[in-house]
């Protein structure tokens, strides 16, 4: 089996990211209490966004070549960030569970980009993906082989940045191609990101992607919107510091 085989399985773990985009340059610089609605902020392994106080908190656990994740974001991005985070209702954290080397090397670009552009390029990666994950695809065997190096080369993961196009994807979020080769050669980084991905597959006992947990419980069975929000909704709906119910947003 070529080692890119499992991008397309199902390993189950309006466009969304111009409504981020969109939202976060619409928030007024001086509207600092309302930060956190548009300013992500880096975690072992992920970001999170949303008011610090908000009554619950999702994890999401994700991989960024996983077909599914792509179609929970194309599906309830929007509705997270617009409704639940920008309501007040949610903070999201989005961890990546690095299950290859394209995924590492995305979670890598997607890192490096300015806080306030972070949930954007996030949400642009999982919109295209079925675009640059094909190219993945493509790549013959030897090269795919190569890249398994990527955990602590490099140079392989600049390789794939260059190869599947990815520079480009994130250079309309303020990074030139010099900023993500020298964010994709930090070691360092690319370790702490698969031992975060580790410790998260052995304290949330995630074995699939996407997989979620509220208020620090994993949802057992959960792993698309549909199953999701009504949890979400329910949650909310029962804190004793909830704000309005989401659902009434809608």
């Amino acid at each position: 089996m070529d080692p890119l085989t499992a991008l397309s399985g199902n390993w189950r773990s309006a466009p969304v990211f111009a409504a981020l985009a969109a939202f976060a340059l619409s928030a007024p610089v001086a509207a600092s209490a309302q930060d956190w609605a548009t300013t992500a902020v880096p975690t072992d392994g992920g970001f999170r966004i949303g008011n610090p106080d908000a009554p619950v908190r999702l994890t999401s656990f994700l991989s960024y070549t996983c077909p599914a994740c792509g179609a929970f974001s194309r599906e309830a991005e929007g509705t997270l960030a617009l409704v639940y985070v920008g309501g007040g209702h949610l903070q999201v954290e989005h961890r990546s569970m690095v299950r290859d080397p394209v995924d590492l090397t995305v979670t890598m670009l997607v890192r490096c980009t300015p806080p306030r552009r972070m949930a954007a390029a996030h949400a642009m990666f999982l919109e295209r993906q079925a675009g640059w994950l094909a190219r993945a695809q493509s790549v013959p065997q030897a090269q795919q082989a190569v890249w398994t190096d990527a955990f602590t080369s490099a140079e392989r993961r600049r390789s794939i940045a260059s190869t599947l196009g990815l520079h480009a994807m994130v250079e309309r979020f303020g990074v030139n191609r010099i900023a993500a080769d020298r964010c994709l050669s930090d070691n360092r980084e690319a370790a702490a990101l698969v031992r975060a991905a580790e410790g998260n597959r052995n304290r949330f006992g995630v074995t699939s992607t996407p997989s979620f947990a509220i208020d620090g419980t994993p949802l057992a069975g959960t792993h698309d919107w549909a199953m999701l929000q009504p949890q979400l909704d329910a949650r909310i709906a029962a804190s004793p510091r909830r704000t309005a119910n989401p659902a009434a947003q809608r």
